[in-house]
């Protein structure tokens, strides 16, 4: 396992769960209409993310780095057997997803009292309760 052109993306998450709790406190303010971003207010890096994963279901965590050049090659070379006729949903705009931040800090509803119930690792512990196996899948 390799991280995507870096370790220190920031990737705004959340659980359902958690995304559940925010509907109804919404719902339970006197507001009419509440606009909110839903994600942690922890913002975590991809590594943090495998490392989470590596703490809560043993997963290996990645070793190294690829360099996004090269993972961009890669891209442009889905797009050219894309061109060809191989139907692939990869491509050199999906490839800068995985590098490029989102960045999300929630704010409107933490402000307005509303507390987390879950950070990442709570979460992937939920999440792997709820599958039938037990693993993510």
């Amino acid at each position: 396992m390799i991280y995507p052109g870096r370790k220190d993306t920031i990737k705004a998450c959340g659980y359902v769960g958690e995304l559940i709790r925010m509907f109804d406190f919404a719902l339970e303010r006197e507001e009419t209409e509440i606009t909110f971003n839903f994600a942690y207010r922890e913002r975590y890096t991809t590594e943090q993310i495998c490392n989470a994963f590596q703490r809560v279901a043993g997963f290996k965590a990645p070793i190294d780095v690829i360099p996004l050049p090269l993972m961009m090659m890669g891209g442009f070379a889905f797009e050219v057997l894309n061109l060809l006729g191989k139907k692939t949903s990869i491509n050199q705009a999906r490839v800068m997803k995985l590098v490029n931040s989102t960045n999300i800090v929630p704010t409107v509803l933490p402000d307005m009292g509303y507390e987390y119930e879950t950070d990442l690792e709570e979460a992937l512990r939920r999440w792997q309760q709820a599958e039938s196996t037990g693993e993510f899948v």
